[in-house]
């Protein structure tokens, strides 16, 4: 009898070890898991922050810069021009659009 418990004990035991290995394998899982998604996350986003990419913008941004700054330098002659009459005509404009700086 003293061997069936030991056998029952060293059964018990293997259950607990394959257990263990079981939550071992499972949180090993969890974290490849993870791991799949934050690649999948950083795939998405590359295109977003390659180097070529943000170059790109970067010389739209300094591009559509430039022509702002043109604008508000010109500001005070395209107002002026914006106030002549087209084909020596005067145009009648509405008091709401009067506008006095």
């Amino acid at each position: 009898e003293m061997l069936n418990i030991s056998k029952k004990s060293t059964s018990c035991f293997v259950n607990f070890s394959r257990l263990q290995q079981i939550t071992d394998i499972q949180a090993e899982i969890y974290q490849k898991n993870l791991e799949i998604e934050l690649l999948r996350l950083e795939k998405d986003a590359a295109d977003v922050v390659h180097p070529s990419f943000l170059a790109q913008k970067c010389h739209t941004l300094q591009s559509m810069n430039n022509h702002l700054e043109a604008v508000l330098k010109e500001k005070r002659s395209l107002r002026q021009r914006l106030l002549k009459p087209m084909c020596q005509e005067n145009l009648p404009i509405e008091a709401v659009y009067h506008r006095l700086d």
